[in-house]
């Protein structure tokens, strides 16, 4: 199959593979990597109504993703500090304007998780993820977002999904450091 050799420039391009309940739940880690890499745009969260992604109409997840734009270190370094802390990655793909000979990297790490949550749920733990990465987009914070896929291979990290109770300690150290606990 012939991927995308740049980022689509029309949403009708973007397809929503997580649309469809019974088929995402069917889609294992390696599945969801050949989908991105095929070009497949997605959506990490479940909507009310097919009509409007906004935030406020997503209901539930089984992934999150950090975006990670123009950094010096490169993903293994990331990579790394997640898996000591518990929480390593599953997938990582680069993104479409990243740049192999920069010297600068652009990309995205995805967790796909063992079972959904809520997207308040999802939320607090892209904002904890975001505190754990300071490097990482803080304007990826919204689990409704639609996620571009990529020109590169996909990389599999790990390929079973991620226990939600793995980000307690990320969840807790963010917390504590805003002050909520």
């Amino acid at each position: 199959k012939n991927r995308y050799t740049e980022k689509p420039k029309d949403a009708i391009t973007a397809l929503q593979f997580t649309a469809n309940y019974d088929y995402l739940r069917n889609v294992d880690v390696e599945q969801f990597a050949k989908l991105i890499e095929e070009g497949h745009a997605w959506r990490a969260c479940l909507h009310k109504r097919e009509d409007t992604f906004k935030e406020s109409n997503a209901t539930k997840t089984y992934t999150l993703a950090m975006d990670f734009d123009d950094v010096e270190t490169p993903p293994s370094e990331y990579i790394e500090q997640a898996r000591l802390s518990g929480i390593e990655p599953n997938i990582l793909y680069y993104s479409y304007s990243h740049q192999p000979d920069s010297g600068k990297y652009r990309f995205r790490l995805v967790w796909c998780l063992q079972e959904a949550i809520s997207a308040k749920d999802a939320r607090d733990k892209l904002l904890a993820l975001m505190h754990f990465f300071p490097d990482a987009d803080k304007s990826c914070k919204n689990p409704s977002r639609l996620w571009f896929a990529t020109k590169l291979p996909v990389e599999i990290i790990n390929e079973y999904p991620t226990l939600t109770s793995s980000f307690g300690g990320v969840e807790m150290s963010y917390k504590m450091d805003e002050g909520m606990t």
